[in-house]
Parts: C-alpha cells; sequence; structure tokens
C-alpha cells in the first residue's frame, strides 16, 4: 500500500468510526523509524559455571554435600545451592 492509498484508507476509516460513534485507537503521527522510549537493560547475570567455581571454592565442606544431593535429589540440590548462593551473595553485599 503506498501512502497516498493509507491516507485514503485511514481517512475513511476514520470518517466511518465518526458516524458511528466507534472510537479508533491513537495511531503514530511520525512515521519515522525512530525507537520508542527504550526498555530498561536487563541486569548481566553471573555465568553459573563461574558461580560454582566460586561457591566451591569459598565453601568446600558445603560444596561437597550440596553435590551429593545431584543426583539422587534434585530439587533439595537446587533449593540448597540457591541457598548458599544467596547466602554468599549477602555477604558480599551483592543483591
Amino acid at each position: 500500500i503506498s501512502d497516498k492509498d493509507f491516507r485514503q484508507v485511514f481517512s475513511g476509516l476514520q470518517s466511518l468510526s465518526e458516524k458511528h460513534n466507534i472510537p479508533l485507537r491513537e495511531q503514530r503521527t511520525d512515521r519515522s523509524d525512530a525507537p520508542r522510549a527504550a526498555a530498561p537493560a536487563a541486569p548481566i547475570r553471573e555465568n553459573p559455571a563461574q558461580t560454582m567455581r566460586r561457591l566451591r571454592r569459598k565453601y568446600p565442606a558445603e560444596m561437597k554435600e550440596i553435590m551429593a544431593l545431584r543426583e539422587e535429589n534434585p530439587k533439595e540440590f537446587t533449593r540448597r545451592l540457591q541457598e548458599l548462593n544467596r547466602k554468599d551473595r549477602a555477604a558480599a553485599g551483592k543483591k
């Protein structure tokens, strides 16, 4: 559809909507390729392998217990690993 056709179609649609009291949703008028408000950047996440290495280095005894759960109880393994990670991040003053 060319710009002229679009304008004709839109004006016809607008006149019909006014005639029947049906509101049209607001259209962009600038037609530019300029981006709208930028979305906030996602927080940078630590690489999971780095997290595991860091936790193994700082808490060898706890990680040995947690790693023993990996095969037999994956849910408990995940819960305890996340708990240890939260504890470590709180100690470091991170979120």
